[in-house]
């Protein structure tokens, strides 16, 4: 109180030097002094709410501490097993998909690798049951075959004939499928005659059979292009030293030549 006296005492002196009336400085000074004194009041208020607060704070729990980055261990992750029926409709799908995909490339891969080593074997000879017989790969030849086959087949005449028996028939049904088979033959028929008669009329004679022995193989499938008659008469005896009227001359006889490629 002895402070509020000495404040209201400076406030008049200080009031009444500057022209207040006495009674216009006393009303103004308590007016003041009522201000300070709810300033005051104020003041105590805040530092008690202060106190209250920090007192709450003191009697709470203590924060746990903050773990750090570094002390922070990364949690594992658990992937869980999905069979392919829980998955979706569109991820089984693309599943199935993908599977028949690798499927099929893995089965090009094969079939390559298959046409790869294959391609790079050239066989040589083909086995067959017995192990140590081969046959080889390359087609025969068939105007040689042909050739060896015809070296000791002969159609036989009669006296002075041209006709051709039942026995020289099959002999030429079995001729003219051996030319018809093979393309590249070309067979010269060649017809003869032993030497009785005169030598015109053994030409003839031996054209004749040549002509006859043509007719017979082409009713036989042989093509024309392959065959060409032709007539030597006497002059052409099988084997040296035999008697001129030796039926063995009496003969058609077939020559096998290759066929010339067109130009």
């Amino acid at each position: 109180m002895e402070i509020l006296k000495k404040s209201k005492t400076s406030d008049m002196q200080r009031l009444r030097a500057a022209g207040f009336s006495l009674a216009n400085a006393d009303r103004l000074s308590q007016n003041r002094r009522g201000g300070a004194l709810i300033l005051i009041g104020a003041g105590a208020v805040g530092l008690l709410l202060v106190g209250g607060i920090a007192a709450l704070s003191l009697h709470s729990s203590p924060a746990e501490p903050r773990i750090t980055a570094q002390n922070e261990q990364p949690k594992p992750v658990v992937v869980a097993s999905v069979t392919p029926a829980e998955l979706p409709l569109e991820k089984a799908v693309s599943a199935a998909i993908l599977k028949a995909e690798v499927e099929r490339k893995e089965a090009a891969i094969v079939a390559t690798l298959a046409r790869t080593t294959a391609a790079s074997i050239t066989p040589t000879a083909t086995k067959i049951a017995n192990p140590e017989v081969t046959v080889s790969a390359e087609a025969p030849d068939c105007v040689a075959q042909l050739g060896s086959y015809l070296e000791t087949r002969f159609v036989k005449f009669g006296v002075g004939a041209t006709f051709i028996t039942d026995q020289s028939d099959v002999t030429l049904a079995d001729i003219g499928r051996k030319i018809a088979g093979c393309s590249d033959a070309y067979v010269m028929v060649s017809g003869h005659s032993d030497s009785t008669g005169n030598d015109a009329d053994n030409i003839t004679l031996s054209w004749a059979r040549a002509d006859k022995t043509v007719e017979r193989l082409l009713a036989y499938g042989v093509e024309a292009t392959s065959l060409e008659a032709v007539g030597f008469g006497a002059r052409a005896p099988l084997s040296q030293g035999s008697t001129s009227d030796d039926p063995i001359n009496r003969r058609v006889e077939f020559r096998v030549l290759r066929k010339k490629d067109p130009a």
